[in-house]
């Protein structure tokens, strides 16, 4: 059994740059403070307030499929060795518009850029939900602070992708350098690595029998 799930935007691959250029497209800017992402907009660049979001994300998603990419050049290789192991499908919880076409495009993306590995989906509304969809799963891997210290709260592992757009305080995570033995790692404990080729030599630690 694989006991770790996804975040899918900047995590697994490089969507959120796609979704910032797209809202900049139609005039719309998102304030980008160095320590935590939202979409918080700049005073006079935000969309309007019945602004169809599942519309935008669904357009996204097909009109830019061919720029979408794995965040970084080891991901597609770790995700193939844990789920190589067994077979069962990989967990992503994400946080976007719901809705049967998200759901699609999301699964399409995952089949184009990771051809050899099966997932299953759960699309939740935002990331403070994400805890309610862990099923059995005990680590997460997350690009988004907030819902790093969120799930830490829960008892989760959390793996968290240093990222333009956040920064963790150095009091408040283990840099993966910095770890010690695996089986020492608390509930709650927040790691942080740069990119996949780190956090390879754990992988046959996200997998146990049943």
């Amino acid at each position: 059994m694989i006991f770790a799930s996804f975040d899918l935007d900047n995590t697994l691959v490089n969507t959120l740059d796609l979704i910032l250029l797209g809202l900049a497209e139609q005039g719309y800017m998102v304030d980008l403070p160095q320590t935590e992402f939202s979409f918080s907009f700049i005073k006079g660049y935000e969309p309007p307030e019945d602004f169809q979001w599942d519309l935008f994300f669904y357009r996204l998603f097909t009109e830019r499929f061919n720029e979408i990419k794995p965040i970084d050049d080891h991901v597609y290789g770790f995700l193939k060795f844990i789920y190589g192991e067994d077979k069962e499908p990989i967990r992503i919880i994400t946080a976007r518009p719901k809705g049967a076409l998200m759901h699609y495009c999301i699964e399409r993306t995952l089949e184009n850029l990771f051809p050899e590995v099966d997932f299953s989906i759960d699309v939740v509304e935002s990331g403070s939900q994400k805890h309610r969809y862990m099923f059995g799963t005990d680590i997460i891997f997350e690009d988004r602070r907030k819902t790093a210290i969120d799930m830490a709260s829960h008892g989760y592992i959390v793996f968290l992708r240093n990222d333009v757009y956040n920064s963790m305080p150095r009091s408040a995570a283990t840099k993966i350098g910095d770890m010690g033995p695996w089986q020492e790692l608390s509930p709650g404990t927040i790691v942080t690595f740069d990119d996949y080729s780190e956090v390879m030599e754990y992988a046959p630690m996200l997998i146990r029998p049943f």
